[in-house]
This record gives C-alpha cells, structure tokens and sequence, in this order.
C-alpha cells in the first residue's frame, strides 16, 4: 500500500509526476496556477511540489485536485476510479441514457468522465486504462463496433456506474430497491403465465 507522500510510486509514478502530468494538461504557467488556486498557495510552492520538494498537506490536495480536473486520490495514491454514480442520477440529462442504446449510453457515461475529470479521465486516458488504443475505444463507443464485455465492465470499475445498467439501461440496476418490487411483479406475472 502506497503511503501519500512526495515520494511515493504508483507503478513508477510519484505525486510530483502526477501533478506535472495534470498542470501540462491544464496549460496553466505557475503563475496563473496560483491565481487560479485563490491564493491558496504561491507560484514558488507550486513548484516545490512539483519538484517533490513538499508533500502537500489533505486541503492542498483538495484545492489542486479541483483547480486540474482530477481526483485527491488520483493524485495522492494514483487511483484513477471516479464515482459519477450520484451525477448520473440527479441529472435528468444524463437520466435520459437509461433510455438510449447501450454503446450511446457507455458513450454518454465516457464524455462524463472525461468532462469532470480532464486530469485523468480524458477519452484516451480512459483507453489506456482499459488496455484499448484510443481509437478501438472511441469505435466502440460511437457503434462502429461492438461493445465488448471487457470495455463494459472496465468503464464500470472506472466510474462507479453499474454495468448491468451500462448494458440494459433503466435505473433498475441503479435503484435495487425499486428493482425488487418490480422483479417480484415480473415473477408473479410469469407464474400466472405459466398456470396457464
């Protein structure tokens, strides 16, 4: 178990390259990095910690996960999972890809990551983690080609969304609560059925 601290490794990456990977990707000069920040911290802090000069202390991984797009986790231990769950059921408009078709909705589900964590979650990032080139990602995702059972499963694990959902939709797979009373009327209408 990696420890958060400046130094620690994920695979071979540290904090600092962590950090450095999401500030090259929000193309912020140190400067307006601590502008942006709020006076949070100083440009100079900044780039002690991207020199892993300073281990940063939990509101500072807070502030700058927000400021890049990312995670704490992300950057503290290198954990790319994301929770977009709770996004998901909130918002009626992305309630409405319970609705669509399957490689739509792991399409929808995919640009969501990629919106609310650019840091980390970016489409190709995504294709990464799942072993796939960006573009077998991007063709299954649009239906070019079939959505495999791997992809589904992993953009599952990556984003906290079930993949009963990601492969039925409806929010049966969401809600198990309601899920049940409905499976239990499916049961009885198919019990009646049956006598017949």
């Amino acid at each position: 178990m990696e420890v958060a601290s400046s130094g620690s490794e994920v695979d071979g990456v540290t904090f600092p390259d962590r950090l450095r990977r999401v500030h090259e990707r929000a193309g912020f000069s140190l400067r307006e990095a601590a502008t942006k920040g709020g006076g949070a911290f100083t440009f100079a802090y900044l780039n002690k910690l991207l020199r892993g000069e300073h281990t940063p202390t939990l509101d500072m991984f807070v502030i700058l996960a927000r400021l890049y797009g990312t995670t704490v986790e992300y950057l503290r231990d290198g954990r790319v999972e994301v929770d977009l769950l709770a996004a998901l059921i909130r918002d009626p408009q992305y309630r409405a890809l319970g609705m669509v078709s399957p490689h739509e909705r792991a399409n929808g589900v995919a640009l969501l990551a990629a919106i609310t964590y650019p840091g980390h979650m970016r489409i190709d990032d995504q294709a990464a983690y799942l072993g796939l080139s960006e573009e077998e990602y991007r063709a299954q995702l649009h239906g070019r080609t079939p959505l495999t059972d791997d992809t589904l499963r992993g953009l599952a694990r990556l984003t906290g969304v079930p993949v009963g959902w990601l492969r039925v939709g409806h929010w049966y797979w969401i809600l198990p609560e309601d899920a049940q009373a409905d499976w239990t009327a499916v049961a009885q209408v198919l019990a009646q059925v049956a006598k017949k």
